[in-house]
């Protein structure tokens, strides 16, 4: 374990990684952290401070001046303001004289040089002199480097006595097979289990569970391949929230410690699926690259796999959304929003060079198109709205033409051995099975309406009149016991489904029969998430188990 977090450490950045590490450590330690580490202010050096006992138990103040690697020559002098030696200077002649609070003047202090990796042997006699120096009868130095900082996770964070059993088994297990990401996900989701199970409190949860995230997204960031840990932050968000909910809105200690906590697991989550955007974006403006790298030998794999990609790009678009929504600085928010826009940009590009995206494959990949839609829907260009319209109109116009000639139409099957025979299956009794119900259909008709595509919502009522009679267009809504289960798992056993969707009637009078159905079933808005704010973490949930985006989310 130890050499894992010493691997782990070692690949952890300054910013927003290491720094956001170890106030957590420091409070199992029993210190109080009255600093975190700012953005945008000036921070002499300091950039987390701390109180507590040092080895005489005598009370001390600790400032910790973080750094990211091993430390070298670089790190320790150069013309950077980031330079560890200037850091400490800037301690010892600014922070320490003018900014201690005054209950902590007379108090002790240690000035902790912290990285995650080693000092460079070269180095050691240079830093060691200067600490030499610089040491008083109030004044001394320590070095927290990633060996120390490790003991310290297993001593305080990681004790036996205090985890669930299994705890580092599963965790090892699901490291060991990043390579194999279903077999590492499977680990790391009994991982979770174990957590949410045990008996520590709440707040250990949530710091294990974001401890247990760091160290597996090191990993897999050292090894290239970020799937395992893209699902896993995923269920991370989802067990983290059933954890905190009830208490998330409490003005007490505990629940501002759960909620800070609970938001570091966002920020590692955000992290992750920016690092996996980021990997897809180069390739989005070249024709079928991304797609003939995801073929694997059948259609019916890429096909999964492209609208997989799709469904991320968009739940990412949303989060941008959020972020534009919660933010009161004119100029960061107007950043946010072309942020937004040059990745709705990028998505619309991954769309048009794969054409794979206009021909689904599964009926339940409307969920898939819906979080697209949702995406594009929150862009004024007149650009994006332009693309939404007709990408409906030309994947209405290619389901008719798979309907017609009864070749790779939507089924409903998810068992991927039945998709990969379904384009040898031409038979009428297989077509009438695997076309039984849509969610698709409905959807995409109840769009074109929205859009007054008249054209488009005649191709859907004909598809249903011409080819489809036996089919079940439906539409589902979640009741009140929904939100816990499509946290947990894949379950569709719960919520009311609408079933035989008047499609057919006028438009109109279709929009009006939508309307009356959404006013009796109006159970989303007493979701949680929701209620909190956190939308974005539900069309997260629906992305990762596969569950319908309601229609009270949509529209």
């Amino acid at each position: 374990m130890k050499l894992i977090l010493k691997e782990y450490l070692r690949s952890l950045k300054e910013r927003n990684e290491l720094d956001a590490l170890l106030p957590d450590l420091l409070t199992e330690m029993g210190m109080v952290v009255t600093s975190l580490p700012q953005r945008g202010t000036r921070q002499n050096g300091v950039d987390i401070m701390a109180v507590g006992k040092n080895t005489e138990q005598e009370d001390t103040v600790f400032l910790f001046s973080v750094k990211d690697g091993n430390l070298t020559r670089t790190h320790w002098d150069n013309a950077s303001d980031q330079a560890l030696r200037k850091s400490i200077n800037e301690i010892l002649d600014i922070y320490i004289p003018h900014r201690i609070p005054k209950e902590h003047q007379n108090k002790k202090i240690v000035i902790c040089l912290c990285f995650g990796g080693t000092i460079e042997e070269q180095l050691r006699e240079t830093v060691t002199s200067y600490t030499t120096t610089n040491t008083t009868n109030r004044i001394s130095f320590e070095e927290w480097n990633g060996d120390k900082i490790a003991e310290l996770i297993i001593q305080y964070l990681l004790k036996e006595s205090l985890l669930p059993v299994g705890f580092r088994e599963e965790l090892r297990r699901s490291i060991a097979m990043i390579e194999e990401p279903e077999a590492s996900i499977h680990y790391f989701h009994t991982l979770l289990k174990f957590i949410e199970e045990s008996k520590l409190n709440n707040l250990r949860k949530i710091r294990l569970i974001n401890l247990s995230l760091w160290v597996l997204y090191s990993w897999s960031r050292n090894l290239n391949n970020l799937e395992s840990i893209y699902q896993c932050s995923e269920k991370a968000l989802f067990i983290s929230w059933l954890i905190i909910k009830d208490i998330y809105l409490n003005k007490n200690k505990e629940a501002k410690e759960l909620k800070n906590a609970f938001e570091n697991i966002v920020r590692v989550y955000r992290q992750i699926t920016e690092s996996f955007i980021e990997k897809f974006k180069p390739y989005c403006d070249k024709q079928y690259a991304i797609s003939a790298n995801a073929h694997y030998g059948s259609h019916a794999n890429a096909n999964i796999k492209l609208f997989d990609i799709l469904s991320r790009f968009s739940v990412y678009a949303y989060w941008l959304y959020s972020d534009i929504q919660n933010e009161n600085d004119k100029d960061i928010k107007q950043k946010l929003t072309d942020k937004l826009c040059d990745h709705l940009d990028d998505l619309q590009l991954l769309i048009l060079n794969n054409s794979i995206l206009f021909t689904p494959i599964k009926d339940s990949q409307i969920i898939e198109i819906s979080l697209f839609l949702i995406a594009f829907n929150l862009s004024n260009e007149n650009n994006h709205i332009d693309f939404i319209r007709n990408y409906v109109r030309n994947l209405i116009n290619a389901l008719k033409r798979s309907y017609a000639i009864k070749y790779l139409y939507p089924v409903i099957y998810e068992d991927f051995n039945k998709l990969l025979n379904h384009s040898s299956q031409h038979d009428d009794s297989y077509f009438k099975e695997a076309t039984s119900g849509s969610l698709m259909l409905p959807t995409l008709a109840l769009i074109s309406a929205i859009f007054n595509d008249e054209s488009s919502y005649n191709i859907i009522q004909e598809i249903q009149r011409e080819k489809l009679s036996h089919c079940n267009f439906q539409f589902w809504f979640p009741r009140e016991k929904s939100e816990n289960i499509i946290l947990r798992s894949p379950n569709r056993l719960h919520g009311a489904c609408w079933s035989s969707v008047p499609t057919q009637k006028e438009k109109f009078e279709f929009l009006k029969e939508i309307e009356l159905m959404l006013s009796k079933n109006e159970h989303i808005k007493d979701f949680s998430l929701l209620k909190n704010n956190l939308d974005p973490i539900f069309l997260v949930a629906c992305r990762h188990y596969r569950q319908p985006i309601p229609l009270n989310f949509t529209i």
